[in-house]
């Protein structure tokens, strides 16, 4: 759907956003993860479709995709989404890895990782690396 700036549509289309975005989070918080997933990845489509692959609320979509995997205990799905949604943004917004790992809102991203690598063990190498990605090593 394009959006014109002069006529306010682009303000209906955010706030219309944010309303689906809310009702995917309240999901979320009910556990009721196969509703937020599909809510969640139809933000995903809806925003590849309007901005493209390498937008930075690409990698916004995608964090919130692999919070939805990170909560319903698929952590190498998790892990997966995260690593590439910092991967998009990093790209989009021209940042070093640092930058992008830590940028808002991604700064849930790495915390989320970590959250990963403690409850699945085999992921403690990820563990070690979020830590030196947000400087606390």
């Amino acid at each position: 759907m394009p959006v014109d700036v002069d006529d306010g549509s682009f303000v209906d289309a955010e706030r219309d956003l944010k309303a689906i975005h809310d009702m995917a989070a309240e999901h979320l918080a009910h556990g009721e993860y196969a509703e937020a997933l599909e809510v969640f990845e139809e933000i995903f489509r809806g925003q590849l479709e309007r901005y493209g692959a390498d937008h930075y609320r690409i990698g916004t979509a995608l964090h919130n995709i692999g919070i939805v995997h990170l909560k319903s205990r698929n952590y190498i799905k998790a892990v997966e989404l995260c690593r590439l949604a910092v991967q998009v943004r990093k790209q989009a917004l021209h940042l070093e890895a640092r930058d992008a790992a830590t940028s808002t809102p991604l700064s849930v991203k790495v915390v989320g990782i970590g959250e990963v690598s403690f409850g699945n063990m085999r992921f403690t190498n990820d563990v070690r690396q979020d830590r030196k990605a947000r400087d606390i090593a």
